[in-house]
């Protein structure tokens, strides 16, 4: 017998590393995938070393460290998002013309292509991925695609409250305003307080001329972010 001087979390490692190895030689194999994923601190601290990397303007070491956290671990949508967004950032050209539109439009079929692998990998289930990708079709003008995914976001999480503002906001440009009322109002119910869900409808109540109904609104969202501007200046 042998003694090892393990800490509890390396402790906990090794049992799950030997649990893994014990169900994959027995023939289960999906269990030992579920047991060989990394410790979810080492992952939670690579994705902030990658948002440290990104925010002190590091953009290709930001890149390399967040495919890192994909290979890490795939089912974890959160480096997914964060390489589309960077894609994103990096297509918006310094110039005008046929190239700045060719940066543009590689820049997006890149970001598009995260979002997809990351809602492949995450099996659909991650709303913020999906609200992404509506958000970058609704940007090329996509409308159907980007409501169906904004709707494939609240199918995964029915309280994510950006799906429900997103879908809402699309519908007040398409020219649906009774439909972006009825949306803000079923996000209010089923999401955590948010003072963007309660602004907007504010402002839709005030178009609609139930000024008592936009104050409401407005008070409610002023109550939820008491320093931010947007709420207090139509209030």
């Amino acid at each position: 017998r042998y003694s090892l001087d393990l800490s509890p979390s390396e402790g906990r490692a090794v049992f799950d590393s030997a649990q893994a190895l014990r169900t994959l030689l027995e023939g289960d194999t999906e269990g030992a995938v579920r047991r060989a994923r990394p410790l979810r601190a080492n992952l939670d601290l690579a994705v902030a070393r990658a948002r440290r990397e990104q925010r002190f303007g590091d953009e290709a070491k930001a890149r390399r460290m967040y495919r890192k956290c994909v290979r890490m671990d795939p089912r974890d949508g959160r480096a997914y998002l964060a390489l589309s967004r960077l894609e994103g950032r990096r297509g918006r050209p310094k110039f005008g013309g046929r190239d700045g539109d060719q940066a543009v439009d590689q820049a997006t079929q890149r970001a598009r292509k995260w979002l997809e692998d990351g809602c492949a990998a995450c099996g659909g289930s991650n709303a913020h991925l999906w609200q992404a990708w509506g958000v970058l079709e609704g940007r090329e003008g996509a409308v159907a695609r980007a409501r169906q995914y904004y709707e494939a976001a609240l199918a995964a999480d029915e309280a994510h409250a950006p799906a429900w503002h997103a879908l809402g906001k699309l519908e007040e440009r398409q020219g649906d305003k009774a439909r972006a009322m009825e949306l803000y109002r079923t996000g209010i119910k089923r999401c955590a307080p948010n003072e963007w869900l309660q602004q907007s409808l504010a402002m839709l109540e005030w178009e609609a001329g139930r000024p008592d109904q936009a104050r409401m609104h407005f008070r409610g969202a002023v109550a939820l972010d008491a320093g931010s501007a947007p709420p207090h200046t139509p209030w």
